[in-house]
Order: structure tokens, then C-alpha cells, then sequence
């Protein structure tokens, strides 16, 4: 016979208390958590293994639209096409694909000038097959200035994995370099 105590707790035969009903939640809760962790890791590795890197992608300027000093800056409304396959990412891993289209040049003000003229979430595969023809700007290219003109730019067409979990990474795979109009269009 092992008589119990006034606050409820049994003692064992070794003397020592057992562990009262907090205590037992607490290490449920925690070995949950740790499951979950570990199956997170796991998911996050394999979704390295899973990504695929061969889905063809190209982006073509069509024509500068409008070209225009506003104010002290200048402003550009570009149309272009898109074609690309990102069927190959999804996969059970892949909550969303962010895809956009970035106007990349240099001035002598900024070194790295990156605008988006377009994007997309695509949250499932039917979404997934871009194929634009003639798409007029989403949004305005607009420089700090007036040195558009006469520079290269480079269209790019980029797009962010986003995962269940982990990490989101980024990608760049189709690129078309063009030189802006020397003189302002106006429509």
C-alpha cells in the first residue's frame, strides 16, 4: 500500500513524485512541435531535390508604346511578349509562383536601376502556361531623370517559388536587351 499525499500526488515506490497532468502536456506539446520541425526540414530538402530546371522561357520587346518627360522624370509605357512553361515547378512542395518582368538599366545617377512592369501570382497549374502576345504595360517604366534616352535596357523575366516551407528563392531565366528611342514618343 502506498498512501498518497495531501496535494494528490502519488509517490512511487522509489520515493519519487509522478508528473502531474501540467507536465505531461507539456512534454506532448513539445514532442509535437519537434515532429513538426523535423517534418519541415525534411520537406524543405526534398523540394531542393524536386526543382527543375529546364522549362523554356523567352521574352521579346514588342514596341515602346509611350515616351515622355514628366516633370523631371521620364516615363515609358513598353508592350512585349511572353511565352513560359512553369508547369515543371509545381509540385506538392509549391504554395505560389510570383512571376514578373523587371527593366534593367544603368545611368550615371544609379548603377542598378530595376523596374517591374509586370506581374502575376500564380497559385495552381492550370495558371501556369504564360503565353502573352502583345501585352501592354501593367506598369509605367519611370527613371529618377531624364537618361532613358539612347539607353540599354534589358526586359528580364524572373520569378519567386514560393513553398509550403522554407526558404523562397528566386530565379531569372529569359533576358532581351533593347536600346531606348533617342527621342520622346508622344501618343
Amino acid at each position: 500500500f502506498i498512501p498518497l499525499n495531501t496535494c494528490g500526488l502519488c509517490i512511487s515506490s522509489s520515493g519519487n513524485r509522478m508528473h502531474n497532468w501540467a507536465n505531461r502536456a507539456n512534454a506532448i506539446v513539445c514532442y509535437g512541435l519537434f515532429v513538426l520541425f523535423a517534418l519541415a526540414v525534411a520537406t524543405t530538402l526534398t523540394a531542393e531535390i524536386l526543382y527543375t530546371k529546364d522549362h523554356p522561357c523567352v521574352i521579346e520587346l514588342n514596341k515602346v508604346d509611350k515616351f515622355k518627360a514628366f516633370g523631371p522624370n521620364d516615363k515609358a509605357a513598353l508592350s512585349f511578349h511572353l511565352k513560359a512553361d512553369l508547369r515543371p515547378l509545381f509540385h506538392w512542395h509549391t504554395k505560389q509562383i510570383f512571376a514578373y518582368v523587371t527593366a534593367e538599366y544603368v545611368t550615371s545617377r544609379n548603377v542598378v536601376n530595376q523596374v517591374v512592369i509586370w506581374d502575376r501570382i500564380i497559385t495552381d497549374i492550370a495558371q501556369s502556361h504564360i503565353d502573352i502576345n502583345s501585352e501592354n504595360y501593367e506598369y509605367i517604366l519611370g527613371d529618377q531623370g531624364t537618361f532613358l534616352r539612347g539607353r540599354n535596357v534589358t526586359l528580364t523575366f524572373s520569378y519567386n517559388i514560393v513553398p509550403i516551407t522554407g526558404v523562397l528563392t528566386r530565379h531569372k531565366t529569359a533576358s532581351h536587351e533593347f536600346i531606348f528611342p533617342h527621342e520622346y514618343i508622344y501618343v
